[in-house]
């Protein structure tokens, strides 16, 4: 029987996630309060994602609790649609009640950020978990399908909005009720975290790829062991040793130069794997042992625990989200990568000056990705309250240039996945991305209302997505081609998911809210959009430190 729960979770959370592009919006609209402690209440959000992998973690050693633990998150962020039942109930808030209204919203907010963010990690750690050996070629369409689904809702609260003349609060509180009782019912009926096996994931063995079938091992009655099938001899000696090893050394290979192995799957979106050409070997003793190691495998393929969340950190395609969770385990120092450097001779086959260099374009791509962060949240967050309420847009046409933006980086991801990667030129790629930025800031400071200013704004929300998307794809790949040790690819990816989705975009929401202290006004977003091209333009010329020696 077919597994389909997995995609439907991922898609469930997607319909609750539609709303949160237009909480600003809402809460300015409906409950009247001014851009700054918007901006607060927005940042609470972003802040509270670096706790995320406090749940991924304590879940990994106890896996038996993953049905109460999401039942229980999503049943407890019930409580941060508050906010929603205010105009809906006709409560009314006087001057002298301000107060008891903020800390209404308040609490709202931290119990989003405190039981709802922590679903998005544990429910793409949930899909890998049962993806098995084929997450890194699954994973990557069950995003697309999740896209797909904030797309179709986004699409339909227009609709909503529009045809039917249904207020904002309540087409807004009847989505996240359809997307939490859709994640309860898959959770409490169907879910089961444990590995499928390629007849649930409807792959037979001819279409497996080769690279899993080294997990086809022999061995006969009396003991002796058969050689191993090793289809990574078909790429030359450098993945030869793999078969030596359990199949977690997959994950070890992502991205190692820019030569990346397009491998196909049926029904799903292909994968990559490295071609490298200047690893070290993982290790030697292998090579002088190779019963023992088969051995090894067997019994570790039998008995292994499930996959550690950590492993979706360096798959080659993700979330922005999804590193994240690594964060609390690199707070708790179990990401040192020293000696695992030091065991493999990292720095006798590295002079001084490459490792000089791979740490300064380390360097470059974390503050790149953090201007990026950090200036579209300080032009998106209040972007849809000032386009109605200066350039008076109907209220049911936002939904649609959210839906833009997320067809954008369901394309991009797809493309990214199948085409680009294999004939990327990340100055060109880098040069494109911050161009379409940096004209989305022009345009958006000389935008008047027209008749095609529907369609101009469609093609900007668009633009802005396609950058956004290749900017965090590209970088993210470069940070695991040039940080050799795997503790280091799972640290440096947190690290940059944490800046890029977190930190960056509570400072730059902070930032809006206090440039809009006195109100919202044309004034103070042209303000806002000539911050934002220049910071697009310092980012342009950062970037050169990770793409100028390609």
């Amino acid at each position: 029987m077919t597994l389909y729960w997995p995609k439907l979770l991922m898609m469930a959370y997607a319909i609750t996630h539609t709303i949160e592009p237009l909480l600003p919006l809402y809460i300015y609209d409906q409950l009247e309060i001014s851009p700054f402690p918007i901006s607060v209440f927005i940042s609470i959000l972003y802040l509270s994602r670096l706790l995320n992998g406090v749940w991924s973690t304590l879940l990994d050693s106890r896996p038996h609790l993953y049905q109460y633990i999401v039942t229980l998150l999503s049943l407890s962020s019930s409580f941060s649609i508050g906010i929603l039942l205010i105009p809906i109930l006709g409560i009314q808030f006087d001057q002298d009640d301000t107060l008891w209204l903020y800390i209404i919203t308040s609490l709202s907010f931290i119990f989003n950020g405190l039981f709802y963010q922590p679903l998005d990690n544990i429910i793409s750690s949930i899909a890998i978990k049962v993806l098995g050996d084929y997450r890194i070629l699954f994973y990557g369409s069950y995003v697309r399908y999740s896209q797909l689904a904030t797309l179709f809702m986004a699409v339909n609260i227009g609709v909503c909005l529009y045809q039917f003349n249904i207020s904002l609060p309540l087409v807004l509180l009847s989505v996240w009720i359809v997307g939490i009782l859709s994640i309860v019912y898959i959770t409490v009926i169907h879910m089961e975290v444990e590995p499928a096996s390629s007849d649930q994931l409807d792959i037979n063995e001819d279409q497996t790829p080769l690279l899993l079938k080294n997990r086809l091992t022999m061995t006969s009655t009396n003991g002796f062991t058969f050689p191993i099938y090793k289809p990574y001899s078909l790429f030359a000696d450098q993945l030869s040793y793999i078969s030596e090893e359990d199949t977690s050394q997959l994950d070890r290979m992502i991205a190692q130069d820019e030569s990346l192995r397009l491998i196909a799957s049926h029904g799903s979106a292909p994968s990559f794997y490295s071609r490298a050409t200047n690893t070290p070997l993982m290790n030697i003793n292998s090579q002088y042992q190779p019963s023992l190691r088969l051995n090894e495998t067997l019994d570790d393929n039998m008995f292994s625990p499930s996959i550690p969340s950590n492993a979706l950190v360096i798959l080659p395609i993700t979330k922005p989200t999804d590193p994240i969770l690594a964060i609390y385990s690199w707070m708790k120092g179990e990401l040192d990568d020293e000696d695992e450097l030091i065991r493999s001779n990292y720095y006798y086959n590295q002079t001084s000056m490459m490792i000089k260099i791979n740490k300064r374009r380390v360097g470059t791509i974390s503050l790149t990705l953090f201007l990026l962060g950090f200036t579209q949240s300080l032009m998106n967050t209040f972007l849809f309250i000032y386009l109605t309420l200066i350039l008076h847009i109907p209220l049911y046409a936002v939904p649609l240039y959210i839906g833009s933006r997320i067809m954008a980086e369901l394309m991009m991801s797809y493309l990214m996945e199948r085409w680009l990667t294999q004939n990327i030129n990340l100055t060109l790629m880098t040069t494109l991305a911050h161009g379409l930025l940096i004209t989305c800031s022009i345009l958006y400071s000389s935008l008047k209302k027209n008749n095609w200013i529907h369609i101009t704004l469609l093609g900007l929300q668009f633009a802005q997505g396609v950058a956004s998307e290749l900017l965090w794809l590209t970088g993210s790949d470069q940070v695991i081609k040039v940080t050799w040790s795997y503790t280091g690819r799972i640290k440096q990816r947190a690290i940059l998911s944490a800046l890029y989705s977190s930190i960056s975009p509570c400072l730059g929401s902070l930032l809006a809210g206090y440039i809009l202290y006195a109100g919202m006004t044309s004034d103070g977003y042209q303000l806002i959009f000539k911050i934002s091209l220049a910071l697009y333009s310092l980012s342009f010329l950062i970037s050169w430190g990770w793409t100028g020696e390609e």
